[in-house]
C-alpha cells in the first residue's frame, strides 16, 4: 500500500518522479528537508529550504492534492 501510494504521489508530482523508483521518490518527495511552523490553533505553515532540488515537484504535488475537485462529465 504505500509503494502504491508513493507512485501515486510521484505521478503528480511530475513525469521525472512519475516513472521513478520508490527509493528516488521517498528521497525526493517524501523525506521533505522542511521546518512545519504553527502559526495559529489550526494553521501549519511548511517552510521549505531555500533552493531545494525537488521544490516545484514537491510543491506541484501538494497543489494538486489540495486543489478542489474538477466537476464530473455528464
Amino acid at each position: 500500500m504505500a509503494h502504491n501510494l508513493a507512485h501515486a504521489g510521484g505521478a503528480l508530482a511530475s513525469p521525472f518522479h512519475a516513472a521513478a523508483r520508490a527509493s528516488t521518490i521517498r528521497r525526493d518527495l517524501i523525506a521533505v528537508p522542511a521546518r512545519i511552523a504553527r502559526t495559529g490553533h489550526a494553521d501549519l505553515t511548511c517552510h521549505l529550504p531555500a533552493g531545494w532540488p525537488s521544490e516545484n515537484a514537491f510543491t506541484n504535488m501538494f497543489d494538486r492534492v489540495h486543489a478542489p475537485p474538477e466537476p464530473a462529465a455528464a
